[in-house]
């Protein structure tokens, strides 16, 4: 942790001299703009290529201080794009509104009468729907000593759309009639015929549809725009993070004072750097009890895997990082898992190729690259197991070159040796949970728990290892392992109780574990179920492809179904394989060892979302 001597030596100064620096305001500003930009680029989004979306633009720490100076030009080009989509809206509101209008007017365009004319001096008219009576019921009505005529402008399925003139002293005995009918009086805007006024809001239609298609090509043009305003984007998310770096500050009227956490290998930089500067600090170690962030430290090759460790849960401080052997572990299932060595290749190339041409940042990188790295473990299971996109070599055989069907297989053929595949998985799974029980073993031994190593890991491999002997082998000695094992389990895993009955029993009861142990094994049962499936998709996918023969009508078959089928079949294996790898990894193997509940360490520093900063 990084502190400064005021803050631990003299305290009392803290409240005398120093108060907490006040950015909100600031940072509400720039808050306020990155809506705006995020906002444009939105409204831009539909616009822009495909391409421009992948690639991140990529500068230097110095050039991308430097974006600050056209700041200014990019704000008036957002400032316009906005503009242009507010007149865009006011242009939809209105034409929905007129094609609304233009809606309500349809039934009583063969009226004849205009619009204003709603009285007289001596009579009215009232528009009104009435529900299908049949016209001939409604003329019978026409009536009460002629005070009124109706008049049937259109209908449709379910309503007349009638005009109603009469008498000024008849309007109330007009409507009492039809309320029990179902009259509904209607207000229709406009002064003159509905004709006429339907043309006049057709024409204003057509013109706000240009004027439309003329704002929305204004719009289009600004998607040229977009990588800078994505560039501007992340350099503003640089002000805003300085701006809450300052927020966590103390101040006076010349000094300013921050904590924080620093990487252990990184102190002798960290003098380094601030030796330039007039500053005082202090270094010192973390204090038990503390809130410790973790950093976990791998490879290259590994390093991609801390994903999936990151999807679970971080290791706490005092525990230990999962991803070296996870990571092996998590190789070699996911790729029996999915066991094919054109799917691996397919997912090699793509995940490489993505990563080197398109330079993805942060979590997509990593992920691409641990997807690209099982696509190697993937090609070599398909290699052991003769799977080449399913049986696709054997199909064509047969079907297309009219000879025997081929074996492919070095090792085994899943599909016909189901349970010699089910034996490798489970013997698999089983030196996974030891690896497992070995890493808790560690952490007791690094902790100086020396005897609890002895009672809680060595007792179960010495009845693993019993088990085994007697199980493979007929020499009697086998069995020996197997009773000391049971011995060491009885007489240590009660050991923290207080008389010696309790601590027999509850030794006892421990070896009612082995059946959650054999539980946990026959969940490694689903790299078989996962295998075979993948299999026999990929062999029915390869006939209905093949059934065509080497005709042309054949080939186009061919070429249709096998592109939809694998690359549909790849998508849900890889899916299926992804989450299954996972799961044995989070439940089998880290709930024999693992402490979570730990956070990342997230220095404060450049997190760009659109770009990318090389040689920081």
């Amino acid at each position: 942790e990084v502190s400064d001597p005021i803050q631990e030596d003299l305290p009392e100064l803290r409240d005398d001299f120093f108060s907490a620096v006040d950015t909100r305001d600031e940072w509400n500003q720039w808050e306020s703009r990155m809506q705006s930009f995020a906002k444009a680029l939105d409204i831009i989004a539909p616009y822009r290529t495909g391409n421009s979306f992948l690639k991140a633009a990529e500068y230097d720490r110095k050039t991308f201080t430097a974006l600050e100076e056209s700041f200014d030009n990019t704000t008036k080009t957002v400032e316009k794009i906005l503009d242009t989509d507010a007149n865009r809206k006011e242009l939809v509101e209105s034409l929905a509104a007129l094609e609304t209008q233009q809606a309500a007017l349809e039934p009583w365009i063969q009226s004849n009468l205009k619009l204003s004319l709603t009285k007289t001096d001596t009579s009215g008219v009232v528009y009104f729907t009435l529900p299908i009576l049949g016209e001939k019921s409604l003329q019978e009505d026409n009536g009460e000593d002629d005070l009124w005529e109706i008049e049937v402008v259109s209908t449709d399925k379910n309503l007349m759309y009638c005009i109603a003139i009469f008498h000024k002293t008849a309007l109330e005995a007009f409507r009492e009639r039809y309320r029990q009918k179902g009259i509904h009086e209607i207000v229709p805007e406009g002064s003159d015929t509905p004709a006429v006024e339907w043309k006049a809001i057709k024409t204003r239609i057509e013109a706000i549809r240009n004027e439309l298609k003329n704002v929305e090509d204004r719009i289009r043009l600004f998607a040229d725009v977009g990588r800078s305003i994505e560039t501007m984007y992340d350099r503003i998310q640089a002000e805003q993070t300085k701006v809450n770096l300052l927020g966590q500050m103390m101040a006076g009227d010349a000094v300013r004072i921050l904590s924080g956490w620093l990487p252990a290998e990184k102190a002798d930089r960290f003098e380094a750097c601030v030796a330039t500067y007039t500053v005082a600090y202090n270094l010192r170690d973390p204090e038990e009890g503390e809130d410790v962030p973790i950093q976990l430290k791998n490879n290259q090759v590994m390093a991609p895997f801390e994903t999936v460790v990151g999807l679970y849960s971080y290791p706490t401080y005092s525990g230990i990082d999962p991803t070296f052997m996870m990571s092996i572990f998590y190789f070699i299932i996911f790729g029996m898992m999915l066991a094919d060595f054109g799917y691996g290749l397919l997912l090699f190339l793509g995940c490489f190729g993505f990563v080197k041409w398109k330079k993805p940042v942060g979590g997509t990188r990593q992920m691409m690259l641990m997807f690209g790295i099982c696509g190697v473990a993937t090609m070599i299971a398909g290699v052991l197991f003769g799977s080449y996109f399913g049986d696709l070599p054997s199909a064509i055989s047969q079907n297309f070159l009219g000879k025997s069907p081929l074996s492919l297989s070095i090792a085994l053929d899943p599909l016909n040796e189901p349970m010699n595949f089910l034996i490798i998985s489970l013997v698999v799974g089983a030196i996974h949970m030891l690896a497992a029980l070995g890493i808790k073993g560690y952490m007791l031994i690094r902790d100086g728990l020396w005897f609890d190593a002895v009672c809680d890991v060595l007792s179960w491999y010495v009845l693993f290892a019993g088990m085994t002997f007697a199980w493979l082998t007929p020499v009697s000695w086998g069995n020996y392992v197997l009773y000391g094992g049971v011995a060491m389990l009885v007489l240590t895993q009660g050991r923290e109780k207080k008389n010696i009955f309790s601590k027999l029993f509850f030794g006892a009861a421990s070896l009612y574990n082995l059946i959650s142990w054999g539980s946990d094994l026959m969940s490694y049962s689903r790299i078989l179920a996962l295998g075979l499936a993948g299999g026999v998709v990929s062999s029915v996918i390869n006939l209905m492809a093949t059934m065509g023969g080497p005709s042309v009508i054949g080939i186009i078959l061919f070429v249709f179904v096998f592109l939809a089928g694998h690359g549909l079949n790849l998508a849900m294996n890889l899916l299926g394989s992804f989450v299954h790898a996972a799961r044995l990894q989070y439940i089998e193997f880290f709930g024999k060892f693992y402490e979570d509940g730990g956070h990342p360490f997230e220095p404060t520093t450049l997190k760009p979302k659109y770009t990318r900063l090389i040689n920081q």
